[in-house]
């Protein structure tokens, strides 16, 4: 754990002890999104293509891997742009040279893991234009011990920086000493 993103977390106890509804913090999600050089590998169980709707459909056990980053949903669809016809590799990636992905959206228990911080709700989001990740519905986010549990998760994949929301109160669990446990 970097001392930096230790800070952040540990800056969280200062503000949890009033009564907010958000918290703004930094994350380590910054490999996933259309910034990345990386290139984006899907593997799913079935991939279901909508060119004239531009969209590629994969489902069953998707996992998306980009640099360090991963995520995996039940189902997710690729929005994407340009022409040409989007083509199905052996590893279940989309080809076709023009195409440029516009967002991805996935569903069915979104687990989104990148070094040593996890989070998950129930629907993500990634816009790669704005490079915005959400997640919405049961978001907890993980690092070490340490816990961060709300309704909406949004995370600035170029910055790193995130908050969470919830209709009710954003709960902490910081566990002292946790960054000499890891």
């Amino acid at each position: 754990m970097t001392p930096r993103r230790l800070i952040a977390f540990f800056a969280m106890a200062l503000v949890w002890a009033t009564p907010l509804s958000a918290q703004t913090f930094e994350t380590g999600f910054s490999g996933l999104g259309g910034e990345s050089n990386e290139p984006i590998q899907i593997e799913s169980d079935e991939l279901e293509v909508r060119d004239q709707e531009g969209l590629a459909i994969f489902s069953g056990s998707v996992v998306v891997v980009q640099g360090d980053s991963r995520m995996k949903a039940a189902k997710l669809i690729v929005h994407y742009e340009g022409g040409g016809a989007a083509t199905s590799g052996e590893s279940g990636t989309t080809g076709g040279q023009d195409q440029q992905i516009s967002s991805l959206e996935a569903t069915g228990g979104v687990v989104v893991t990148s070094k040593e911080q996890t989070a998950t709700g129930d629907t993500g989001n990634v816009d790669m234009k704005t490079n915005i990740l959400e997640l919405n519905g049961n978001v907890t986010l993980t690092q070490g011990p340490n816990v961060v549990n709300g309704d909406k998760l949004t995370v600035d994949l170029a910055t790193g920086r995130a908050k969470v929301l919830s209709d009710s109160r954003v709960r902490v669990l910081l566990v002292p000493n946790s960054a000499k446990q890891e």
